[in-house]
Protein backbone atom coordinates (compact mmCIF):
# COMPACT_ATOMS: atom_id res chain seq x y z
CA UNK A 1 0.00 0.00 0.00
CA UNK A 2 0.94 3.53 -0.81
CA UNK A 3 1.46 6.31 2.21
CA UNK A 4 0.02 9.36 0.50
CA UNK A 5 -0.08 12.79 2.21
CA UNK A 6 -2.01 15.61 0.52
CA UNK A 7 -2.67 19.17 2.21
CA UNK A 8 -4.91 20.71 -0.14
CA UNK A 9 -6.73 24.33 0.72
CA UNK A 10 -10.15 24.27 -1.73
CA UNK A 11 -12.29 27.65 -1.65
CA UNK A 12 -13.93 29.43 -3.79
CA UNK A 13 -12.22 32.76 -4.55
CA UNK A 14 -13.75 36.08 -3.41
CA UNK A 15 -14.06 38.63 -5.98
CA UNK A 16 -12.43 41.30 -5.51
CA UNK A 17 -14.43 44.23 -4.61
CA UNK A 18 -15.78 46.97 -7.09
CA UNK A 19 -18.38 49.23 -7.67
CA UNK A 20 -19.93 46.09 -9.66
CA UNK A 21 -21.93 44.28 -6.23
CA UNK A 22 -22.92 41.65 -8.73
CA UNK A 23 -19.31 40.22 -8.56
CA UNK A 24 -19.58 36.51 -7.15
CA UNK A 25 -17.82 33.63 -6.39
CA UNK A 26 -19.17 31.60 -9.18
CA UNK A 27 -16.37 31.42 -11.35
CA UNK A 28 -16.40 27.76 -11.21
CA UNK A 29 -19.41 25.36 -10.28
CA UNK A 30 -16.39 22.38 -8.92
CA UNK A 31 -12.94 23.49 -8.07
CA UNK A 32 -10.81 20.73 -6.56
CA UNK A 33 -7.00 20.13 -5.96
CA UNK A 34 -4.89 17.01 -5.06
CA UNK A 35 -2.44 14.68 -6.11
CA UNK A 36 -2.63 11.09 -8.12
CA UNK A 37 -0.17 8.47 -7.56
CA UNK A 38 1.70 7.47 -10.35
CA UNK A 39 2.08 3.37 -9.19
CA UNK A 40 -0.78 1.53 -9.03
CA UNK A 41 -1.29 -0.22 -6.04
CA UNK A 42 -3.50 -2.19 -3.32
CA UNK A 43 -4.63 1.04 -1.16
CA UNK A 44 -4.04 4.24 0.06
CA UNK A 45 -3.70 5.77 3.52
CA UNK A 46 -3.23 9.46 5.21
CA UNK A 47 -3.73 11.33 8.06
CA UNK A 48 -6.91 13.91 7.27
CA UNK A 49 -6.94 16.99 9.39
CA UNK A 50 -10.05 19.45 8.88
CA UNK A 51 -8.90 22.98 10.37
CA UNK A 52 -11.61 24.56 10.49
CA UNK A 53 -15.71 23.78 10.34
CA UNK A 54 -16.05 24.58 6.28
CA UNK A 55 -18.97 27.49 4.94
CA UNK A 56 -20.93 25.86 2.97
CA UNK A 57 -23.67 27.57 1.29
CA UNK A 58 -24.89 25.66 -1.38
CA UNK A 59 -23.30 21.77 -2.96
CA UNK A 60 -20.77 20.53 -1.04
CA UNK A 61 -17.13 20.39 -0.15
CA UNK A 62 -14.81 17.49 1.00
CA UNK A 63 -11.31 15.90 1.40
CA UNK A 64 -10.77 12.40 0.26
CA UNK A 65 -8.65 9.91 -0.86
CA UNK A 66 -9.60 6.75 -2.59
CA UNK A 67 -9.03 4.62 -5.78
CA UNK A 68 -10.80 4.30 -9.30
CA UNK A 69 -13.06 6.59 -10.51
CA UNK A 70 -15.80 7.95 -13.67
CA UNK A 71 -14.07 5.18 -16.03
CA UNK A 72 -12.15 2.82 -14.66
CA UNK A 73 -14.36 0.26 -14.33
CA UNK A 74 -14.75 -2.88 -16.81
CA UNK A 75 -15.45 -1.18 -20.52
CA UNK A 76 -15.09 2.45 -18.87
CA UNK A 77 -17.72 2.10 -16.35
CA UNK A 78 -17.65 4.26 -13.05
CA UNK A 79 -16.17 2.20 -10.62
CA UNK A 80 -14.50 3.53 -7.37
CA UNK A 81 -13.90 3.94 -3.50
CA UNK A 82 -13.45 6.44 -1.16
CA UNK A 83 -13.44 8.09 1.96
CA UNK A 84 -13.03 11.28 4.12
CA UNK A 85 -14.86 14.34 4.85
CA UNK A 86 -17.84 16.55 4.17
CA UNK A 87 -20.42 18.90 4.63
CA UNK A 88 -23.30 19.79 3.01
CA UNK A 89 -25.34 23.60 4.05
CA UNK A 90 -27.16 23.17 7.45
CA UNK A 91 -24.77 19.97 8.69
CA UNK A 92 -21.58 20.18 10.22
CA UNK A 93 -18.44 18.63 8.47
CA UNK A 94 -19.14 14.70 8.72
CA UNK A 95 -16.79 11.39 8.24
CA UNK A 96 -18.13 9.65 5.17
CA UNK A 97 -17.08 6.65 2.69
CA UNK A 98 -18.80 6.44 -0.80
CA UNK A 99 -18.02 3.34 -3.64
CA UNK A 100 -19.61 2.90 -6.80
CA UNK A 101 -20.01 -0.64 -8.83
CA UNK A 102 -20.53 -0.71 -12.99
CA UNK A 103 -24.69 -0.75 -13.25
CA UNK A 104 -25.56 0.15 -9.81
CA UNK A 105 -26.02 3.82 -8.23
CA UNK A 106 -23.54 5.02 -5.77
CA UNK A 107 -23.71 3.93 -2.73
CA UNK A 108 -23.15 6.85 0.00
CA UNK A 109 -22.82 6.56 4.16
CA UNK A 110 -21.87 8.75 6.71
CA UNK A 111 -19.98 7.53 9.57
CA UNK A 112 -20.12 10.38 11.95
CA UNK A 113 -19.10 13.46 12.96
CA UNK A 114 -16.22 14.96 12.44
CA UNK A 115 -14.36 17.78 14.27
CA UNK A 116 -11.89 20.90 12.91
CA UNK A 117 -8.14 20.17 14.48
CA UNK A 118 -9.32 16.36 14.98
CA UNK A 119 -6.58 13.99 12.64
CA UNK A 120 -8.01 10.62 11.34
CA UNK A 121 -6.22 8.19 9.72
CA UNK A 122 -8.25 6.74 6.61
CA UNK A 123 -7.40 4.00 4.19
CA UNK A 124 -8.70 2.10 1.40
CA UNK A 125 -6.96 -1.36 1.05
CA UNK A 126 -7.67 -4.14 -0.86
CA UNK A 127 -7.93 -6.94 1.07
CA UNK A 128 -7.97 -9.78 -1.80
CA UNK A 129 -8.48 -9.99 -5.05
CA UNK A 130 -10.91 -7.23 -6.17
CA UNK A 131 -12.16 -6.96 -2.85
CA UNK A 132 -11.73 -3.60 -0.96
CA UNK A 133 -12.29 -2.41 2.47
CA UNK A 134 -12.43 1.26 4.51
CA UNK A 135 -10.95 2.29 7.52
CA UNK A 136 -10.60 4.60 9.60
CA UNK A 137 -8.35 4.56 12.59
CA UNK A 138 -6.70 1.27 11.40
CA UNK A 139 -10.33 -0.38 11.93
CA UNK A 140 -12.86 -1.59 9.00
CA UNK A 141 -16.11 0.58 9.47
CA UNK A 142 -18.04 -1.40 6.92
CA UNK A 143 -18.12 -4.75 5.13
CA UNK A 144 -15.78 -5.50 2.43
CA UNK A 145 -16.73 -4.14 -1.37
CA UNK A 146 -16.33 -6.12 -4.17
CA UNK A 147 -15.21 -3.95 -6.99
CA UNK A 148 -14.53 -6.16 -10.88
CA UNK A 149 -11.48 -5.80 -11.94
CA UNK A 150 -9.87 -3.51 -9.80
CA UNK A 151 -7.07 -5.42 -8.07
CA UNK A 152 -3.73 -3.16 -8.43
CA UNK A 153 -5.44 -1.46 -11.67
CA UNK A 154 -5.67 1.81 -9.99
CA UNK A 155 -4.10 5.02 -8.88
CA UNK A 156 -4.80 5.91 -5.94
CA UNK A 157 -6.11 9.78 -5.14
CA UNK A 158 -6.03 11.92 -2.40
CA UNK A 159 -8.24 15.66 -2.95
CA UNK A 160 -10.33 18.15 -1.67
CA UNK A 161 -13.13 19.63 -3.67
CA UNK A 162 -15.92 22.22 -3.51
CA UNK A 163 -18.99 22.25 -5.76
CA UNK A 164 -21.56 25.21 -5.43
CA UNK A 165 -24.21 23.21 -7.92
CA UNK A 166 -23.73 26.87 -10.09
CA UNK A 167 -25.51 28.87 -7.62
CA UNK A 168 -23.41 32.59 -6.49
CA UNK A 169 -22.25 31.84 -3.55
CA UNK A 170 -18.76 31.00 -1.67
CA UNK A 171 -17.94 27.74 -0.02
CA UNK A 172 -14.45 27.34 1.78
CA UNK A 173 -12.98 24.60 3.05
CA UNK A 174 -9.50 23.90 5.05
Amino acid sequence: MIALAAAALVASSTAAATADTTATCADAAYAYAGVRSSVRTHGIRTVLTPLVEPTVASGHVAAWIGVGGRDAGPNGEPEWIQVGVNAVPGRGLRLYYEWMRPGEPRAYGELGEALPGTSYVLAVVETARDTWQVRVGGRAVLPPVQLPGSSRAWHPIATAEARNDGAADCNSFA
